[in-house]
């Protein structure tokens, strides 16, 4: 049953993702392979670096919930987000949760986002994926190339959410 939630995920996320990104050409994810950090600079135009970051913020607040925000840091010039997504992926047919950590910063008229790590939930702990992941445990290695799709239209579709939200000029409150 989680498979179907799962395709009806990316189904819905590509479909977004072709619809919203069709007038702008983003820099896009893609986990072909799993060597971090994955980096991509998306350009916006006429947006001061201040602008940016406090968008990124409002962003951040709206986009992830208690339960998905694990921490976030707010250092100089970076925003670093660590969060989990329930259920996002399937290891050895166990539906499993995606912990990240995210890092955006700024400049004038482009932030920079980048995906330091990722791990998911096998059972009781967290195991980190690295491409090291896709040599040693061929059950593993199946499921992580079966998740590689999703992974990408994830993260892209996390990208679209928060190029939106900083090209948004209208302040909600």
């Amino acid at each position: 049953m989680t498979l179907k939630y799962v395709l009806a995920f990316c189904f819905i996320s590509l479909l977004s993702n072709l619809t919203l990104s069709q007038t702008t050409e983003l820099p896009s994810f893609n986990f072909e392979n799993y060597e971090f950090p994955k980096v991509v600079v998306v350009d916006v135009k006429d947006k001061e670096a201040k602008v940016i970051r406090d968008k990124t913020q409002g962003w951040i607040n709206r986009y992830f919930t208690k339960e998905q925000l694990i921490g976030s840091e707010n250092s100089e010039g970076t925003l670093v987000i660590n969060a989990v997504t329930k259920n996002l992926i399937s290891i050895k047919n166990l539906s499993n949760d995606l912990r990240y950590t995210l890092k955006i910063s700024f400049r004038d008229q482009k932030y920079r986002l980048e995906i330091s790590q990722i791990s998911y939930e096998y059972y009781t702990e967290f195991r980190r994926i690295t491409s090291l992941s896709l040599r040693t445990d061929n059950a593993i290695k199946k499921d992580l190339v079966k998740s590689q799709p999703i992974l990408t239209s994830y993260f892209n579709d996390l990208n679209l959410n928060l190029y939106n939200s900083v090209l948004n000029d209208n302040d909600e409150w």
